[in-house]
Parts: structure tokens; sequence; C-alpha cells
């Protein structure tokens, strides 16, 4: 994981997975307050730390998000 202030950035081939619920936000996030983790909104905001996030392989992203769409070009 590459921390540059507040935006985290995975490895490539990885996409970051926010630990607490398994929300996985693709290979770059900016860290600041959540208002909801897992569906359930927070009594008071959570600032959010690069520890709270780990790296999967991104195929886990594309099961659970899909796979881009080719492009079909037609000229």
């Amino acid at each position: 994981m590459i921390i540059e202030g507040r935006t985290i950035k995975a490895e490539a081939g990885k996409t970051l997975k926010r630990k607490a619920d398994g929300l996985l936000y693709g290979s770059i996030c900016t860290l600041g307050l959540t208002f909801c983790i897992g569906g359930v909104i927070l009594d008071k905001p959570k600032f959010e730390y690069p520890e709270d996030f780990e790296e999967v392989d991104i195929s886990e992203y594309y099961e659970k998000y899909g796979y881009p769409e080719k492009e079909n070009k037609t000229e």
C-alpha cells in the first residue's frame, strides 16, 4: 500500500478493502470521516486510517462488482 498524505493507493493488481465491513474501494481511497460502516449509520463519525484497510487481489473486486466491459470501437 502506498500512502500519500490522506490518500492510499493499492499496489498493481490489488484493490483496497475496508477491514471493518469488507467494502471494496478500488485502487485509490482518500481518507476522511466515515458516517456508515456495513450499512449501519454510526452515532458519531469515525476518522479512517490506512490501518483500517487491506490490499486484496483485484479479482475479488471484479467478482463482487463485475468485470469492466470491453470497448467496441467501430469506425
